[in-house]
């Protein structure tokens, strides 16, 4: 295991996508932050009125942020700024394009179908991977953290207090967890089909288009229960401020949906033969 996980690791750091992810780590938070910085004062120009459309549940909804008062926008504070950088699915999106890359790739350049002429088993093999995405994601994650405190403050032009990042542990704690429930998905599917265009695809189109798709319906059908509340992706985005039994009820889903992906990724992977 020690051998193909420092295998595992030469390739991702001397390959060509590790840190170009990295750098978009911190384009895509500096984007996130910008972004909601500059939605809040395009709306403080305009009337209130103007936003009727968007208010719900005590709420106007700026898709990225939420508050009770269009006046509320000239105080944001860092933790609503940095809790709003999580909105919109930015880290899923690099994961769902990073993780196939490094996975499928390896299929494709011959590194698995070697790993196992060479007498490791294919759970072993699957399990290097699985240990290496994680690393992979945990020091994405970590870098996403720190930029968004970084910019934060530079953003507000005020030093993040202890306090804050305190207050803000909840949001990065659910946050992590709902990332590493796709990053799952991500892992699963990219065993499950083993070419990287057709993975990548598949899954930009879960981040992208699909939660879109099915709030469409949602909107059309009009019924009570929300086919959208159910994708994951989604549930990303709302995790940063709900109510606890939305929580919880994310937090079931979040759970079938890992076990699924695992379960699927596990039974394909070593019942059938592995090939480039």
């Amino acid at each position: 295991m020690n051998a193909l996980l420092s295998a595992n690791r030469y390739r991702y750091l001397r390959g060509r996508q590790f840190f170009p992810a990295i750098i978009m780590t911190i384009f895509t938070t500096l984007m996130s932050l910008v972004i909601t910085y500059f939605i809040s004062r395009a709306a403080l120009a305009l009337p209130p009125e103007s936003f009727s459309v968007l208010y719900s549940g005590g709420f106007y909804n700026f898709v990225v942020l939420r508050v009770e008062r269009i006046e509320y926008l000239a105080n944001l504070s860092i933790e609503q700024l940095m809790s709003s950088a999580f909105i919109g699915g930015f880290l899923a999106m690099l994961l769902a394009i990073f993780i196939p890359m490094f996975i499928c790739g390896s299929f494709r350049s011959g590194f698995i179908q070697n790993a196992y002429i060479r007498g490791n088993s294919k759970f072993s093999i699957m399990l290097s991977y699985v240990i290496s995405s994680v690393e992979i994601f945990f020091v994405i994650f970590v870098v996403y953290i720190a930029s968004l405190t970084i910019f934060s403050s530079i953003i507000m032009g005020t030093a993040i207090s202890g306090e804050a990042i305190l207050n803000l542990l909840p949001v990065f704690a659910l946050q992590f967890f709902a990332h590493f429930v796709f990053l799952t998905v991500c892992i699963s599917s990219a065993f499950m089909i083993n070419k990287t265009p057709t993975c990548i695809v598949s899954l930009l189109f879960s981040v992208i288009m699909l939660p879109g798709l099915i709030t469409t319906i949602d909107v059309i059908l009009q019924r009570g229960f929300s086919l959208s509340s159910l994708w994951i992706v989604n549930i990303i985005g709302l995790w940063s401020d709900v109510p606890p039994i939305n929580f919880m009820f994310s937090f079931v889903v979040a759970l079938i949906t890992l076990f699924i992906a695992v379960g699927t990724a596990l039974i394909m992977f070593v019942f059938s033969d592995i090939k480039q």
